[in-house]
């Protein structure tokens, strides 16, 4: 028995927008808190900079941790462009089976790799 059988169809779709607009949120609280990670990770290399130069330490000093935070950066960058395919997948999926998400959540942030949301 599937859940189908349980609800009458008006229940069902309330429960499937329901369950879009928790996807949604929940993808959209993973964007902030990346946008916000990376914006810390600029933050520390900005002030492993500007330490080094008011210190007057030699640039070598730096050079290695400067490096990995390239990777840390380019990582989390990389992570939000999923994060972001996740939730254009996620939205796609979910207006093939019906679900209206807005309906619980109101209108959501456009999503540039969503064609619909983007206005294309």
């Amino acid at each position: 028995m599937t859940i189908a059988h349980l609800l009458p169809p008006q229940k069902l779709q309330d429960s499937w927008d329901q369950y879009g607009s928790v996807v949604a949120v929940s993808l959209q609280d993973a964007e902030m808190k990346l946008d916000a990670f990376i914006a810390s990770l600029g933050e520390a290399v900005a002030v492993a900079a500007n330490g080094r130069v008011q210190n007057r330490m030699q640039a070598s000093v730096l050079q290695p941790a400067l490096a990995e935070f390239s990777k840390a950066m380019a990582s989390a960058i990389e992570s939000r462009g999923h994060i972001l395919r996740t939730h254009a997948a996620a939205a796609k999926a979910g207006r093939r089976q019906g679900i209206d998400w807005t309906t619980v959540m109101g209108p959501t942030e456009p999503t540039p790799l969503d064609p619909k949301s983007a206005g294309g």
